[in-house]
């Protein structure tokens, strides 16, 4: 069983490290081995170190720990870097704390996969401030099911 490149750490040692060695620690292929009480240590801060191609390899067990203000205080790039199931496996409360900056700069892949319920879960000025072209990536199931 693969083993956690933050195993040796405490909660605490965690908390201290630079988000610069969070993300050589976690190596090219050691993202899914980090555990979910790990991940829910770590600050937003230090969430933003990781690579695009890192963030694209939590697993949705990851991305469902993660605190809305951890949610509140990651980059749009960190958040453009989630796949649809990363996306799709936030649960509304943690959609809702998208900040605008977010929710506005999701990617139209990621808008085209969202499910019904997490494209209802973001904030109606913030689906006011979508561009056309990202409008237009809605699908029209999820178009539909809006209320």
């Amino acid at each position: 069983m693969p083993v956690s490149p933050f195993s040796a750490f405490t909660s605490s040692d965690l908390q201290g490290l630079l988000p610069s060695t969070i993300s050589v620690l976690a190596g090219t292929g050691d993202i899914p081995n980090i555990t979910t009480t790990e991940i829910g240590y770590l600050t937003s801060s230090q969430l933003n170190g990781l690579t695009s191609a890192q963030v694209a390899q939590l697993l949705t067990t990851q991305v469902q720990v993660l605190t809305t203000t951890n949610l509140q205080g990651l980059s749009t790039s960190f958040i453009q870097s989630f796949n649809t199931s990363q996306l799709n496996a936030l649960s509304t409360a943690q959609v809702e704390a998208l900040t605008s900056a977010q929710a506005i700069t999701l990617t139209s892949t990621q808008l085209r996969g969202l499910t019904s319920t997490n494209l209802q879960a973001i904030e109606s000025t913030d689906l006011q401030a979508l561009t056309t072209t990202q409008v237009g990536q809605l699908s029209s199931s999820n178009l539909n099911n809006l209320t």
